[in-house]
Parts: C-alpha cells; structure tokens; sequence
C-alpha cells in the first residue's frame, strides 16, 4: 500500500517510539502499520509484512522524520534491515534465539556488531541479557 502524506502507511497509530532509556531521548520511530493487523483478520502476504524506521523529527523528536531503513523477516529465527540512504540494501541482518530475543547482528560482511551476553552485574536478574556492540 501507497504511503500517506505523514509517511505512514494506512494506520498512523501502528508505531512505536524509541527512546533512550535512562534519558527518554527519542531516537527513532518504527512504523509497524505495514507489519501488524487486527486480530481476526487475514493476514498480509509474507513478502508485503515489513517495519520502516523513521528518524525523529520536530523540535522534541516526537514526529516521525525520514524513512532510513525498512525491516523484513529473512527467515524462520531472522530479520533483513535493508537501508533506504547511504548504501542501499541489505545492511544489517538480526537473528534471533526466540520471537522476543536478539541473539547476535551482522553487518552486510558477515561480521558480528552485536551480541546478546549476559549481564554479570550486581543485581542482575538471572538469564538477563543485554546486547552489546
């Protein structure tokens, strides 16, 4: 589907804010309208489901700005992030241990820029993680 003048698919509200987390500074916007749909309704094909992720704009960070990269599933524990400035196409691929957890990122050379480990910290719940870089 054609994007709308506000850069979101048809359901604007279908988006997350990103934000840091000890600071609440904005950082990005991801546009799930093209991912998500109402329970009880047919799903979108595969090839059509995806997330854009917008850098913020507006002088708080609260509007989405420009689209930066689009997210597609690349397969059955996996997810291609594939740039829209810069060098176009696939830059980053995540793989996951779960639906809800990222195990390791690689870059468009194979080479690992993320890995989930974990936390080894005084008051660290056990079997938390955290992803560094």
């Amino acid at each position: 589907p054609p994007l709308g003048p506000d850069g979101f698919g048809e359901d604007p509200v279908a988006s997350v804010r990103l934000e840091t987390k000890t600071k609440n500074i904005p950082i990005a916007i991801l546009d799930t309208s093209r991912a998500v749909f109402p329970a009880g309704a047919k799903a979108p094909l595969a090839s059509q489901r995806r997330v854009v992720l917008h850098r913020v704009g507006g002088d708080d960070g609260s509007a989405a700005g420009p689209a930066c990269a689009w997210i597609v599933r690349a397969g059955p524990a996996a997810f291609a992030v594939h740039y829209l400035v810069g060098k176009p196409g696939v830059g980053l691929t995540v793989k996951m241990t779960s639906k809800s957890n990222i195990d390791y990122i690689v870059d468009a050379h194979g080479q690992v820029v993320a890995k989930a480990e974990p936390l080894r910290m005084a008051g660290a719940t056990p079997g938390q993680h955290a992803l560094w870089v």
